[in-house]
């Protein structure tokens, strides 16, 4: 998750979860997806945005991925959990500013998606 310090909320993110939870691949459980229309007034266009919450095996952790301005093809298989969940940053690799972030399961292919920005939270149990 280190190399993923420009998104939004990561490093906070890092900071709260245990050492041995640091490790996107452990939060396959999807629990929520919600694709969301808003219009850009500045741009004067349609922005899309994927809200995904996913949570470890035991759901003792959930985190909420905000994805803005997501486009091209959005992927997806339903099953009930992602193996090799990721997130890259493409900014290095020469992509476009909205296509910097490719989310996807690396193992199945069972969800792919790219956006121009990315927030996280870890939502906590208010116990």
């Amino acid at each position: 998750m280190e190399h993923l310090k420009y998104i939004k909320g990561m490093d906070r993110l890092i900071q709260e979860l245990p050492t041995q939870y640091r490790y996107l691949p452990l939060f396959g459980n999807i629990l929520k997806l919600e694709y969301l229309k808003e219009f850009d007034y500045e741009k004067w266009t349609d922005l899309y945005n994927v809200r995904l919450l996913v949570a470890d095996e035991a759901e003792l952790y959930k985190i909420q991925i905000f994805m803005k301005n997501v486009h091209g093809s959005l992927s997806f298989n339903i099953s009930e959990a992602l193996s090799g969940f990721s997130i890259c940053d493409m900014q290095e690799d020469g992509y476009e500013q909205d296509t910097r972030y490719h989310i996807y399961d690396f193992e199945n292919g069972d969800f792919s998606v790219y956006c121009e920005d990315i927030e996280v939270a870890l939502l906590k149990n208010p116990k």
